[in-house]
């Protein structure tokens, strides 16, 4: 957190080119402060951290001003400015994007794992597994045993949806349908082992 008469919590978005007049443009962060900052108050502005500078600024929120950052791409419109770049704080701040990305990616599929795996307690451990069952509604009045795959689960329903195999002998196609495997007569099987976790 940084002050400004009063605290406020500053969490980074983007990566950025920042300019502010009579000055090069510098790579920056974005802050999303809460409350704003006074210097970032007006209407269309950014309240941004320059790498390498201990400096902070508000500054205006359009394309003249502020340029997606992109690990140091240099545009057009940055290149007109003729005044010396910070090689230092732009390494600074590649780094920094570089890491946050990773970082980001980490969060993200630690997240997914952890949703994927609480959906699929739901829907007993059996989500992208191969599934074989009879369905009474098909090839009337026979019914007919099926294979497919389970794509998803609803807590509402309380069915799976199921993606069917196409059968080598039949041109019978079957479109994905939500289930109710524990029904009775289903006799549901599982064609593919569990995958063991790795130590």
């Amino acid at each position: 957190w940084n002050t400004e008469d009063i605290e406020s919590t500053q969490c980074g978005s983007r990566f950025v080119w920042a300019l502010v007049k009579g000055f090069a443009w510098w790579p920056a962060m974005v802050l999303e402060c809460d409350p704003p900052m006074k210097s970032a108050s007006k209407e269309g502005y950014v309240y941004v951290d320059f790498f390498g500078s201990d400096q902070f600024a508000g500054v205006k929120d359009t394309p003249d001003f502020i340029r997606p950052f992109d690990n140091g791409k240099i545009d057009d419109v940055i290149r007109k400015n003729k005044k010396k770049r910070n090689d230092k704080a732009i390494k600074l701040a590649s780094t920094e994007q570089s890491a946050t990305r990773e970082a980001r990616n980490k969060a993200v599929r630690f997240y997914a794992e952890k949703a994927f795996a609480f959906a699929n307690r739901m829907a007993n451990d059996i989500l992208g597994r191969r599934v074989e069952f009879f369905r009474s509604d098909i090839n009337y009045p026979y019914g007919d045993t099926v294979s497919g795959t389970v794509r998803a689960y609803s807590t509402s329903l309380k069915k799976w949806l199921i993606s069917y195999d196409q059968p080598q002998s039949s041109k019978t196609t079957y479109e994905p349908n939500w289930i109710n495997l524990k029904s009775k007569g289903i006799n549901l099987k599982i064609l593919d082992k569990k995958k063991k976790k790795k130590a």
